[in-house]
């Protein structure tokens, strides 16, 4: 038998192995992890799997709508801290084998002072969402009876090619013409003279050919075209007794469609094959940002292309699934091709034997629960003891921002987890123990535990965190959410833990080197673990949110965080950091819904943070807007003003903003952003350092 040295040793480099190419690292990965669509019984239901835990504020509008925005709060710290992840635009793709109304889904950081989820539909639904209790994932309902039918047309072609009534003789040849190849069955011909039609001037004419472009695409076999047709139309013209039908044709194509899906993959598991599917998105981006000092000359900041490739793969037999999952991006620099680099955010294989009880997930992973801090390279796996019970393991390499190009090979962790659902009515429970090695030293030793309570009207969740190497409290968290009436909701975090989190790692902080192990001749282990302690500062955080809706136009969201950051006494050579006050943010949101057009929103916020060394003021506007069924708009200002406690020092910056999108199809797009900065400020001591940037983005996504 192998020693548990040897065993973890294995495990190692069954990881690295894994992980192959995948060799540099970044600490945080999209903030949207997956987003998977299931059916439901009057439309379907969008799950959203967050990296990192994101409170769910609010959606607007209510109702009926095409276009839904879904905002979402970071926890305090890490909006501090603004990654770059945090504040990215993403394109975010879905099992698209199974059809649904959505047309795109995005993750928008950028919008003001907190993250948004747009979904987008190609026609009006109704949703409800509900955010988990741990944060770490979004449920939306989307009620769409419209697609939930077998009921057909009772009215055909032909007869609605002669309602069309008109003087001019060239559209009565083509409307003739047309309507013989509909009953010569010819529909190809039939199609090509229905979209001369529908590019010509007479309106009602073009309306009816639209209706009945998706119809002869149907009949000659072409099913996605069909489909694509009926969704043009709808989205287009939006009310009717046309469009009722276009959604009847749909509903039945649709219908017949899974019936279908459904028949094959029977068949095929019969036979003993596999099911599959695959689904993804790529997309490239051009930046550059240039600063422009008032007393210098001009800076080249960025000029890169990124590339983002996401994919998944199911493959599916019986009660074994097989996923593979792939996330990351290359970003080339075009000033310093040293800079470029491939940043992975997931690489993954997971096989999952439902009958069994049987779950493991290897390689490049997310993973927030159970004591694990994050990103890692590794091996996550599960057994289903009862219906009720999972014990999970878990052993990995820790993936660090410090760590670029390289798998870090320093540290490993193992862990062992149980979750417990149902403990009692609407309860969930998980303990864990996790243990964590630096260079042969014990890094971190915790226990800890996590309860969940869930319902309708609100849910709760708190999780606790000791580390048995420091004999101390690593983190507490309290989240919970109240929703007072279908209008308002309130949310309220409580949060202390150790900042960063208490690792012997942290004793390199201020040491210049940057492994553990150049230490291990300076210091005796004991000194680096007080060294550790001396570097992790204790912070406490509370943040209480209440979010109200007026009426369908309106809504407002108010935000008070307080938050104290503590000392660092000097220690190893490297000096103290004094504690901040208490600190105090106050922040509001103003949400108008359709006020200057039908389907256009515009977000207003003010945040003022009343903190040790300064007072700061935040003055936030986006507003979007839907030119046709293509074309959107979106301009932004973001104006921020910083004053200093102690001495005359400030700072005025001054940032508009344009994104502009265009559809070329329902699963390709074109973006552009452009933005302006204007810099200035002066110093404590009087001097003025005032400066002007430009920055510009130009791109594509497409999705498969």
């Amino acid at each position: 038998m192998m020693t548990t040295k040897k065993a973890r040793q294995a495990l190692k480099v069954a990881a690295l192995v894994c992980i192959g190419t995948v060799i540099t690292s970044t600490g945080w990965a999209r903030i949207v992890d997956e987003v998977v669509l299931r059916e439901d019984t009057e439309g379907f239901v969008i799950n959203f799997e967050l990296s990192v835990p994101m409170r769910f504020l609010s959606v607007s509008p209510t109702g009926q709508s095409r276009d839904f925005e879904l905002q979402l709060a970071p926890d305090s710290v890490l909006l501090d801290e603004q990654p770059d992840d945090l504040v990215e635009r993403i394109l975010l793709s879905w099992n698209n084998d199974l059809w649904s109304p959505i047309k795109e889904i995005v993750y928008d950081g950028g919008s003001g002072e907190y993250p948004l989820i747009i979904v987008r539909f190609t026609d009006s639904v109704a949703v409800s969402v509900r955010g988990s209790s741990d944060q770490r994932s979004l449920e939306m309902n989307v009620v769409a009876p419209q697609f939930v039918t077998d009921k057909t047309a009772d009215i055909s072609a032909e007869q609605l090619i002669d309602t069309v009534v008109t003087q001019d003789s060239k559209l009565q040849t083509t409307l003739a013409d047309a309507r013989k190849a509909i009953l010569d069955q010819d529909y190809s011909l039939a199609v090509r003279l229905l979209e001369r039609l529908r590019n010509g001037v007479d309106a009602q004419a073009a309306r009816r050919a639209g209706e009945l472009i998706g119809w002869a695409y149907e009949k000659n076999g072409q099913l996605a075209q069909a489909k694509r047709a009926y969704e043009i139309f709808i989205e287009e013209y939006q009310s009717g007794e046309d469009v009722d039908r276009v959604r009847q044709y749909l509903a039945v194509m649709l219908t017949a469609a899974r019936r279908v899906t459904q028949q094959r993959a029977a068949v095929t598991e019969k036979a003993g094959g596999w099911n599959s599917q695959f689904y993804g998105s790529f997309a490239q981006r051009y930046y550059r940002d240039e600063t422009n000092p008032e007393d210098g000359d001009k800076e080249l900041l960025r000029d890169q292309l990124v590339t983002d490739l996401d994919f998944v793969s199911r493959l599916k037999r019986g009660d074994l699934e097989i996923k593979s999952q792939f996330v990351g991006s290359h970003r080339h620099d075009f000033e310093d091709a040293n800079e470029s680099e491939f940043r992975p955010n997931i690489a993954s294989v997971e096989v999952t034997d439902s009958s069994r009880g049987l779950f493991a997930k290897l390689g490049r992973q997310n993973r927030t629960t159970g004591g694990v801090l994050g990103r890692f390279d590794g091996l996550h796996a599960g057994y289903e003891v009862t219906r009720d019970t999972t014990v999970n393991v878990v052993y990995g390499l820790p993936v660090l921002t410090s760590a670029k190009y390289r798998i870090n090979d320093a540290q490993d962790f193992y862990g062992v987890s149980v979750d417990v659902a149902d403990l009692w009515a609407g309860w969930d429970w998980t303990g864990f123990y996790i243990a964590q090695d630096n260079q042969g030293m014990t890094d971190r030793e915790a226990v800890g535990t996590e309860l969940r309570y869930f319902d309708d009207k609100k849910s709760f969740f708190t999780l606790l965190d000791y580390d048995l190497h420091f004999s101390e409290l690593n983190t507490f968290m309290f989240i919970g959410n109240w929703r007072f009436t279908s209008d308002t909701q309130f949310n309220l975090t409580l949060d202390y833990r150790h900042s960063p989190i208490l690792t012997t790692s942290n004793a390199i902080q201020g040491q210049g080197v940057e492994s553990l192990e150049e230490l291990f001749d300076i210091f005796n282990d004991d000194e680096l673990k007080q060294l550790a302690l001396d570097r992790s500062a204790k912070t406490k955080t509370a943040t209480a949110s209440l979010t109200h809706r007026f009426n369908r136009k309106w809504q407002i969201i108010g935000e008070l965080t307080a938050t104290e950051f503590g000392d660092m006494p000097a220690s190893g050579g490297v000096e103290a950091v004094e504690a901040t006050d208490i600190e105090y943010f106050y922040s509001a949101q103003l949400v108008a819904n359709s006020l200057f057009f039908n389907n256009d929103t515009l977000i207003t916020g003010l945040r003022y943070g009343d903190t040790t060394n300064v007072d700061s003021y935040t003055f936030t506007a986006n507003w979007r807007h839907t030119i046709n069924r293509n074309f959107r708009i979106n301009p932004r200002l973001r104006i921020d003003y910083r004053e200093s406690k102690f001495d005359d020092g400030d700072r005025l910056v001054t940032k508009p903003y344009l994104r502009l999108d265009y559809s070329l199809s329902k699963w390709a797009k074109l973006e552009m952003d452009l933005g302006y900065e204007i810099w200035d400020e002066t110093t404590g001591d009087g001097l003025d350092n005032n400066s002007d940037s430009t920055f510009i983005s130009i791109g594509y996504r497409m999705q498969f």
